[in-house]
């Protein structure tokens, strides 16, 4: 007979899926030919995720260029996108979708003042600084890591994590 999920058990599975899922559509919405900082970061949590492996992958394919699994990932995304092409609407919506839940889940993590997961806000907040530069939008990265630099102003942790992924302050 199957366990119950309980709440806890449910609360996890769907703030796991949330992250991932996340991580997933930021890197589909990426139109840029390298890898940035912020897609590479998404890139790797997706690796782990679903415990992607470029060796397992290649095994039983003519294939072995030893590339790793997060550039061996990429190119999966890059070769779907080709076969699988969204509407410049369809993807216009999930990008805005997408900055909601960005907003929604650094707010709540500095809301509750959850310091381990700052390196995660900052993650998303550059991928989606990234994507946008990708689609055109100039300066965008870092224009998106000043805004939120300057609304949560006293967490000097958090600015770390931002600068980690690129952000130079302003001189005042």
């Amino acid at each position: 007979r199957e366990r119950a999920m309980n709440y806890k058990d449910a609360l996890g599975w769907s703030a796991t899926f949330m992250k991932n899922g996340l991580a997933a559509f930021l890197v589909i919405l990426y139109k840029g030919e390298d890898i940035t900082e912020g897609v590479k970061t998404m890139l790797t949590r997706i690796v782990s995720a679903v415990s992607f492996s470029a060796e397992e992958y290649e095994k039983g394919t003519l294939r072995n260029q030893n590339v790793n699994d997060c550039e061996l990932l990429w190119e999966c995304f890059c070769q779907s996108r080709e076969q699988n092409p969204m509407s410049d609407e369809e993807q216009q919506r999930y990008l805005s979708w997408i900055e909601q839940l960005v907003k929604k889940r650094v707010d709540g993590i500095m809301e509750g003042n959850h310091r381990k997961y700052y390196g995660e806000c900052a993650a998303y907040i550059a991928a989606l600084g990234e994507i946008r530069e990708s689609r055109g939008t100039l300066n965008k990265k870092q224009n998106l890591m000043l805004e939120y630099k300057q609304c949560y102003s006293r967490r000097r942790a958090f600015h770390e994590e931002l600068r980690y992924f690129g952000m130079k302050d302003k001189k005042k």
